[in-house]
């Protein structure tokens, strides 16, 4: 076989970055060979010093990737441990195994045993190790989830298809939040759509949304529906997301509020609400109770019914049944819908 020719961090440039990837699986696939657990040890850290010297957005996304696979096969050569045996205290080449951290074996054997999984998320451009292992965890939870009966209120698919039995008139509440991104925006127009023939006269369709998308949401939304106020979420601690094409840090978010002619709650509400972030287990964009409780306790009665046609990780739905409310959702991914099924079960 060729010599094998571990990559040079210190010839690190992005026209010899495809040149050093193929380098690196050349490798790889030599220690899955051989069983060389130090010379993928020895990969990933260099593989990391490269990705230090890069700044392309691709390139990085791509070493990132490539790490992820060697932490698989470190994963896969270490093995699981035996009934009895210490992880700390684990058979070594050299010693140099008992160099890696307890936590990192630890992790590298959990991306080992999902390799199927991490190979679909790297191939997808998830290349993190925390949000692969995250999404490992949810898949762990939606495959534990309690089987649920089709009497359930949260119905798998197409809001426009599975709620579309809801009889008109007889919903208090549309709380969700659709997903943001440009492709999915005309989907605010067929939701206000729909609150308008679901919705009681008086009842209220909040949303959350995209700052960048307010224009073309507020007039879609306004050929069904009376709009009412702006709301936001207010982003209490922790690391604000920053946009670079805008030049802003993100303190906010908008929940866009319309009505179904007007406002019949006798409460009043905050329009802002001052909430730590989410902790994101259930769905990448997972929502804090904070706002879906308020807004549900003050503008609906307690034998209302809350809908929610993008459930997602299924918060507004528990916020709902915490409440004592009646709720009904959908959910299009059928994983977030086991996970949302779990946590209404329990």
């Amino acid at each position: 076989m060729t010599d094998i020719v571990l990559p040079d961090p210190q010839q690190a440039t992005l026209a010899r970055i495809p040149e050093m990837l193929l380098q690196a699986q050349l490798v790889r696939a030599r220690c899955q060979e051989t069983g060389d657990i130090d010379m993928a040890r020895e990969l990933k850290r260099r593989l990391e010093a490269v990705t230090r010297y890069v700044s392309d957005k691709k390139a990085r996304k791509d070493l990132q990737g490539e790490t992820r696979l060697v932490e698989v096969l470190i994963g896969k050569l270490l093995g699981r441990t035996t009934k009895g045996q210490r992880a700390d205290l684990e058979p070594s080449h050299d010693g140099k195994v008992q160099e890696i951290p307890k936590s990192d074996r630890s992790r590298f054997r959990e991306l080992a045993e999902h390799e199927e999984l991490v190979e679909q998320l790297v191939a997808k451009g998830v290349t993190e190790r925390a949000k692969i292992l995250k999404q490992i965890v949810r898949q762990e939870t939606a495959a534990s989830a309690p089987v649920v009966d089709a009497s359930t209120p949260l119905r798998l698919g197409d809001f426009r298809e599975v709620l579309a039995d809801i009889p008109d008139a007889s919903v208090d509440l549309v709380f969700t939040d659709p997903p943001y991104a440009k492709e999915f925006i005309p989907m605010y127009g067929e939701l206000a759509a729909f609150g308008a023939r679901v919705l009681k006269p008086g009842g209220s369709l909040l949303a959350y949304c995209g700052q960048y998308a307010l224009p073309s949401i507020l007039s879609d939304m306004s050929k069904h529906l009376r709009y009412w106020w702006m709301c936001a979420c207010v982003h209490h601690g922790g690391n604000h997301k920053s946009l670079p094409g805008v030049k802003t840090y993100v303190l906010w978010k908008p929940i866009v509020w319309f009505v179904k002619g007007t406002n019949d709650s006798d409460d009043f509400v905050y329009d802002a609400i001052l909430r730590p972030a989410p902790s994101k287990d259930s769905h990448d964009w997972e929502q804090a109770l904070d706002e879906p409780l308020h807004y549900i306790e003050h503008l609906t009665p307690t034998t209302g019914l809350v809908v929610d046609p993008f459930a997602g990780g299924g918060t507004t739905l528990v916020a709902a049944k915490t409440l004592g409310r009646r709720f009904l959702g959908s959910e299009l991914d059928a994983s977030n819908h086991a996970i949302a099924s779990g946590r209404l079960a329990t």
